[in-house]
């Protein structure tokens, strides 16, 4: 028997996805728990067993797609900063790709040496920390859809409104 123990945040953004996807009623004949119960695991206010929330983590994996490990201070991988939300996800690695392509075609089309320094100091990857506050205000406040803030200046506004709340109430 494996000891792996999902964390918290992934068993939630995975059962959340389980019960969009499938809807509360096979949820709950899936897992044999009650809709009562599957509701308390979506809102966060209990968790099951560990054998449980493999189950959930394995089988929501197929709606939600993998997560985007990050790395902590000392180069290991940490929770704190895995991101789990898979839009979320999708957005860091688009942010990513289209900073390495401009860094790329930067440094490409230089025609002197400083324009050549210049190009290569520019960064090869997007803020992490962005997206890392995005997915922790998406699952600190459910109510908040992800999709709101697609190029819409306004969103973004919102959501860095939505942020600095949440943070000043942390």
């Amino acid at each position: 028997m494996s000891d792996w123990n999902p964390s918290d945040e992934l068993f939630r953004t995975r059962i959340k996805a389980l019960v969009d996807e499938l809807g509360i009623e096979k949820v709950s004949k899936r897992f044999r728990k009650s809709k009562r119960t599957i509701k308390r695991w979506t809102k966060g206010e209990t968790t099951p067993s560990k054998k449980v929330k493999r189950r959930v983590v394995t089988s929501g994996r197929k709606y939600t797609g993998s997560v985007s490990r990050g790395r902590d201070s000392r180069g290991r991988f940490s929770v704190s900063q895995t991101i789990y939300n898979p839009s979320v996800v999708s957005r860091e690695r688009s942010a990513q790709n289209r900073a390495r392509e401009r860094r790329r075609r930067a440094i490409n089309e230089a025609r002197t040496p400083s324009e050549r320094a210049r190009a290569e100091s520019l960064p090869e990857d997007a803020d992490r920390n962005v997206f890392l506050s995005l997915d922790r205000l998406l699952l600190a406040r459910p109510d908040l859809s992800d999709e709101f803030y697609d190029d819409d200046p306004q969103g973004w506004d919102a959501w860095r409104a939505a942020y600095n709340t949440l943070k000043g109430s942390v």
